[in-house]
């Protein structure tokens, strides 16, 4: 998961948006399999904030209804988020 996660950052970074998104979906989904709630909320953050880089407000939005709930027992990851 990790590994999918960084690979997708670097791909934002370059705006390879469509292969970012494609690395993004395959860490959150394995954490989804997984049940782990804190790496859901950080790659769905992730898928967030890049639907926002795609101008896609309401995708980015669902993503991080899902996302900041999971992230309030790890403050450190909630305060990341919220800036």
């Amino acid at each position: 998961m990790i590994v999918l996660n960084n690979i997708a950052i670097l791909y934002s970074k370059e705006k390879k948006f469509n292969k970012a998104t494609d690395y993004f979906l395959k860490a959150y989904l394995i954490a989804k399999d997984d049940k782990d709630q804190l790496k859901i909320g950080l790659y769905g953050m992730n898928l967030g904030n890049l639907e926002n880089d795609k101008n896609n407000p309401k995708k980015a939005r669902k993503y991080f209804a899902e996302s900041l709930p999971l992230l309030k027992k790890y403050k450190q990851y909630l305060v990341m988020a919220e800036i």
